[in-house]
């Protein structure tokens, strides 16, 4: 699990800095695309708002405005489904069958974490 974890900050770290720029390659400083990208793709609000600070200020705080945002038990219960509909934008075009947001079996698939396994004394 731990390996996981690592995996995950290590590898958002670093798309952090890559996304801003092939965002801008792919979308031409579209806004609104770039935001889906960095937002579908970074799992740490601390890493979408460093990322969104490299394509512009105006993306994390618009004229003092505060931007999207989720918090709230609404948001805890319904924060996936949140997630996949902005990513859904993504879902669509030549060869794309469709999109959505990361999660934790996603990167269990990718480790080859298995979670029905016990660690050590941990279940």
């Amino acid at each position: 699990k731990a390996i996981s974890v690592t995996i995950v900050n290590l590898t958002g770290t670093i798309l952090m800095f890559v996304l801003p720029i092939l965002a801008s390659l792919l979308y031409n400083n579209s806004v609104v695309q770039t935001s889906g990208l960095i937002g579908g793709i970074l799992q740490s609000v601390g890493q979408v708002i460093a990322s969104a600070k490299f394509v512009s200020e105006d993306v994390v705080n618009p004229e003092g405005k505060t931007g999207f945002s989720l918090y709230g038990a609404y948001s805890y219960l319904k924060g996936e489904e949140i997630l996949n509909n902005a990513c859904s934008i993504f879902g669509k075009g030549k060869g794309a069958t469709k999109s959505r947001s990361i999660v934790a079996d996603d990167i269990d698939k990718i480790t080859g974490y298995d979670k029905t396994k016990s660690f050590g004394n941990i279940k």
